[in-house]
């Protein structure tokens, strides 16, 4: 939670009281601001102010009238409990909802008034969906609902209040039912995705946006229910394919408070796509501990130089590192811009040196693809290295992006150096589950502009490969000497 250092909230008090007091922002929640304690002055009872206006920005933002509640110190009893959250306490305005997820990245706060004004045109957007389209999700949400009817009835009888079952008989009891339902679950499933990808076939880019809109708002309750739909909707750090996501691909499991939301969490877990990322990774350790091993160690310059691009939770560590001899022959630069991700890899390289008792070399960069196109000279900030790979960043980027990024990370390989990068193929068998349950839309790429992306590299001898599935292609980049 990165807060320029100059932003602060100006508070104009109520009533006839003058001069006005300077709170700096230290953090953004949904719908409230986290900020310190005025500075040289006492620490600040609960109270309400007549107006708040946030400066250093480009703008000033006016947020009307908000109340102050200072932070309470409750005791921190269980690993579970809530940390104290940062500063002295938060602003919540009064009188209007404002969404504050978008102020500390864009500067942006988002009234609901001015989402109410959108609401019209909203609307109209269902005027363009077809009636074949109309009909379909009419009929897939009666499906669906009548099975979760069904599997929710064993969910109510396990908790009534006169027969409640003891915790072990219940799961003896879902368990019973998964086994018995899966099967039939996924047929109606896949049956349905089919006639889907047939009644989408023909639409153009912006119908599939018109008509996929359409399907989730009906679709909302379902998706909701799995842990896994949801978050590829809600997009909790603003973006899809978080760590969190990749996390829950690779553990592959039911999970959920009923037996129904069990199957739709596991359900796209089962799909061609999920199964690709788990490929990929698999395939990925396999070609860098295949560069360790042919790399003989002669002194610490030797050990073999891995650079992570959008590195996300890094669980192919434990893949590459699966005993101490290996980690002294391989050093790691995990680069991401989500710090929570940072913070899972962190995690990760501390459960592959609790069970390997291995010293891993690793290193962590925060930075963004913006960033690394402004730097200038990025080898000499971060370094050369033998192997760079990115498996979930260039799905987001444009060509020209794509392009522009890819002539950067080469410029980090040392001769004979390797760079991998992956990307989903057009033929991505997920791709219709992906882009109308999931609102998970990629840029999709053949060979041939996977190819392109490398054409300008000099020295660069480019190739493409994919994982079993087909989902998922890779460019694989090696750099020869020039000199």
């Amino acid at each position: 939670m990165n807060v320029p250092a100059t932003l602060e909230v100006h508070l104009t008090p109520t009533g006839d009281a003058a001069g006005t007091t300077v709170l700096s922002v230290v953090g953004a929640l949904p719908h409230s601001l986290l900020v310190g304690p005025p500075a040289g002055a006492a620490a600040l009872a609960p109270s309400d102010w007549a107006r708040a206006v946030i400066v250093g920005g480009e703008n000033q933002i006016d947020l009307g009238g908000v109340r102050y509640l200072p932070h309470v110190d409750a005791p921190h009893r269980r690993a579970s409990d809530p940390p104290r959250p940062p500063g002295a306490g938060r602003l919540v305005p009064l009188g209007s909802v404002i969404d504050f997820r978008g102020l500390l990245d864009k500067g942006l706060v988002v009234p609901l008034a001015q989402r109410a004004l959108q609401l019209p045109l909203i609307l109209r957007r269902k005027d363009a969906v077809t009636p074949r389209f109309r009909e379909y999700t009419s009929d897939v949400g009666y499906d669906l609902q009548v099975f979760r009817s069904m599997l929710d009835e064993v969910d109510r009888n396990l908790v009534a209040d006169r027969v409640a079952e003891p915790r072990d008989v219940a799961e003896l009891v879902r368990g019973a039912a998964l086994d018995s339902q899966w099967q039939a679950f996924c047929a109606l499933f896949d049956r349905r995705l089919v006639e889907l990808a047939d009644l989408v076939g023909g639409f153009d880019k912006h119908e599939h946006e018109v008509h996929g809109f359409y399907f989730r708002k009906h679709m909302w309750d379902l998706i909701l229910s799995s842990q896994f739909l949801a978050r590829t909707n809600l997009k909790p750090r603003g973006y899809a394919g978080d760590s969190e996501m990749m996390r829950m691909v690779y553990e592959d499991r039911f999970v959920g408070p009923t037996v129904f939301a069990r199957f739709m969490h596991r359900h796209p877990l089962r799909s061609a796509a999920a199964q690709a990322v788990r490929n990929r990774r698999s395939l990925l350790a396999g070609m860098i501990r295949g560069r360790i091993d042919a790399q003989a160690p002669k002194g610490e310059r030797q050990a073999v130089r891995v650079l992570s691009v959008a590195c996300g939770p890094a669980r192919e560590l434990g893949d590459i590192v699966a005993d101490a001899g290996v980690s002294s022959r391989v050093r790691f630069t995990l680069l991401d811009q989500d710090e929570s991700a940072l913070a899972e890899a962190t995690a990760e390289v501390e459960a592959v040196k609790g069970r390997t008792g291995a010293t891993l070399d690793v290193r962590y960069v925060r930075e963004s693809v913006r960033t690394m196109l402004r730097i200038h000279d990025l080898r000499g900030l971060w370094g050369s290295f033998d192997f760079v790979y990115s498996m979930g960043l260039f799905d987001y980027l444009t060509a020209p992006v794509a392009r522009a990024v890819l002539a950067r990370l080469y410029q980090l390989l040392d001769d004979g150096g390797e760079l991998i990068v992956g990307n989903f193929h057009i033929s991505n068998q997920t791709r219709v589950y992906m882009d109308y349950w999931m609102d998970w839309v990629l840029f999709y790429r053949t060979e041939r502009e996977m190819l392109e992306l490398a054409a300008d590299l000099p020295g660069a001898k480019a190739s493409v490969m994919f994982e079993e599935t087909g989902s998922q292609l890779f460019l694989r980049v090696e750099k020869r000497s020039t000199g």
